[in-house]
């Protein structure tokens, strides 16, 4: 019976017949990442049309044609990613909106394909600087409509499939997009630059993340 109920979890992961990661993002952490629920669900839509780790060979000749980065690469710019010591590479693009009245004050987003990770820099003359999380971040389309971003753990939060087409639309125009990012009582309007959506729209066409129906 124990036997049973350890192997209940990936028995869960495995029975998913989700089209789209839409409806399956929440098993992403409980499955051990991306790959680990696309190797077990091969249906969902992003694990059959994107090219990720679930898809080696492929994923090499994207990595060939791609800037190639340590730790992290410049601002707005498409790459793959590695530590100095070592470990997997990844995709992802970087960007900031500072606070124009400070130096030290601003916003840092992390675009990953299905994923976006930001905080919020807080200092003072003679602080060092800290990071606050958002505990909730949505785009902002026109006055009255927002995309919610779920959240997937401390200052990551998952891209949804409206979030990722609006993003290339939003490059496609070349227009910023608007993110409203809530800290609790504080709630801070900041913008994903044109260029950095340009950057992650590459990302995404790179790897076939455009294919998604």
């Amino acid at each position: 019976m124990k036997a049973i109920f350890l192997a209940l979890p990936f028995l869960l992961i495995s029975s998913v017949q989700a089209e789209g990661l839409d409806d399956a993002f929440h098993l992403i952490k409980q499955a051990g990442g991306l790959t680990q629920l696309c190797t077990s669900n091969p249906r969902i839509n992003e694990c059959k049309y994107a090219i990720g780790k679930w898809k080696p060979q492929e994923l090499e000749r994207v990595k060939a044609m791609a800037p190639y980065c340590y730790e992290q690469c410049e601002y707005d710019q498409y790459g793959f990613v590695k530590s100095s010591s070592g470990g997997a590479e990844f995709p992802m693009v970087v960007t900031k909106d500072f606070d124009g009245s400070s130096a030290s004050r601003g916003v840092e987003f992390f675009m990953y394909p299905v994923a976006l990770t930001t905080y919020k820099y807080d200092g003072c003359v003679g602080c060092s600087l800290t990071k606050r999380y958002p505990n909730r971040v949505d785009i902002v389309q026109g006055n009255r409509h927002f995309i919610q971003l779920p959240r997937l753990s401390r200052g990551t939060f998952y891209m949804t499939s409206e979030a990722r087409e609006y993003a290339m639309r939003s490059a496609r125009s070349s227009e910023d997009m608007v993110m409203r990012l809530s800290f609790n009582e504080d709630i801070e309007t900041r913008r994903i630059s044109k260029k950095a959506l340009a950057a992650y729209s590459l990302m995404l066409t790179s790897l076939k993340y455009d294919l998604v129906p």
